[in-house]
């Protein structure tokens, strides 16, 4: 069966819900998860222009952070389940292309994503992944199609939240880890 999952995950409250399956699906086959990110190019935006022109250290880091808050509560999540994974960014204004490309050059033999249209980005892009890629897609959670969608938004508030709250005590975690090595060393 699959061993290797490619799941792209955007900034919007569906990406919660798109890890949660993920995880419980590559759980379910002892699969191993890559979470990808296809940040928007900030160059390509009035704003992004006007912050590069102003402050091109602001830019930079703006550029690096976007999709990471969302990569480490996907990876916190695939943590606590026990689930091997990695995460990715790459800025690109094609992200159906940026998609397929990551699953080809990572390996994965699965592509699984939710399709919703919340952003411009997004709309239509999986119906492009759909033409260029020849790895299956897994598509799931189509958010018009969720009959209780508040419930499930509200749900995904609150995952996200703990996934935030578990990411925060994982890194305290880890520094005091890192500071009790460093006192006996």
């Amino acid at each position: 069966m699959y061993q290797h999952l490619l799941v792209p995950i955007d900034d919007t409250p569906l990406a919660t819900v798109t890890v949660a399956h993920a995880v419980r699906f590559a759980k379910s086959l002892g699969a191993h998860i890559t979470f990808f990110h296809a940040a928007p190019d900030l160059a390509a935006t009035g704003d992004g222009v006007l912050l590069y022109t102003m402050d091109s250290g602001a830019f930079a880091d703006a550029q690096a952070a976007h999709g990471q808050a969302e990569l480490l509560k996907a990876r916190t999540a695939a943590e606590i389940s026990g689930v091997a994974c990695e995460t990715l960014v790459r800025t690109t204004a094609f992200p159906a292309r940026a998609i397929h490309e990551t699953a080809q050059a990572q390996g994965c033999d699965l592509i699984f994503l939710s399709a919703h249209g919340c952003t411009p980005i997004w709309r239509g892009m999986t119906v492009r992944l759909m033409e260029i890629t020849q790895l299956p897609v897994l598509v799931v959670t189509v958010e018009a199609n969720q009959v209780d969608l508040d419930m499930y938004r509200a749900l995904g508030i609150i995952s996200a939240e703990h996934r935030s709250i578990a990411a925060v005590l994982h890194g305290m975690q880890r520094t005091v880890r890192e500071a009790r090595r460093r006192a006996w060393a």
